[in-house]
């Protein structure tokens, strides 16, 4: 038995939740590298740097699914 790619719609979805999750790991980790250089490092700093996590992933997600259909 041969293994198949995915139907197109399934295969796209696939992918645009691995780039999604990849979209926020990289966000994420750029947080914590300014977190590194004592950026962000009080409170008022992690709720904007974890609303901008979020807000950058969104985009990312957004840019990703435009990208894939």
């Amino acid at each position: 038995m041969r293994w198949t790619c995915p139907s197109p719609p399934l295969g796209k979805f696939i992918a645009w939740a691995l780039l999604t999750g990849l979209g926020y790991h990289f966000a994420a980790g750029l947080k914590h590298l300014f977190l590194d250089w004592d950026i962000g490092d009080t409170l008022a700093g992690a709720q904007l740097g974890a609303r901008l996590v979020i807000v950058t992933a969104v985009v990312l997600s957004a840019l990703a699914g435009a990208w894939l259909w």
